[in-house]
């Protein structure tokens, strides 16, 4: 669900700004453990938006 709802504020980020957001982006959420600290690093090619994202969760299993 956190997934969703970060995905869902960078999707209507996109949308309203219309602007490159090429980068490395970083949100933070509320979860039963605590803060969740997610990282988005996209690259945007016109209309073509790629990308990955890591979180603490992904830290701990590494």
């Amino acid at each position: 669900m956190l997934h969703r709802v970060l995905s869902g504020f960078i999707l209507t980020a996109l949308l309203t700004f219309a602007a490159d957001v090429t980068g490395s982006w970083r949100g933070t959420a509320e979860g039963p453990q605590g803060t969740l600290t997610r990282t988005f690093k996209l690259q945007q090619d016109g209309a073509k938006l790629t990308g990955e994202t890591e979180s603490d969760l992904t830290q701990l299993h590494k």
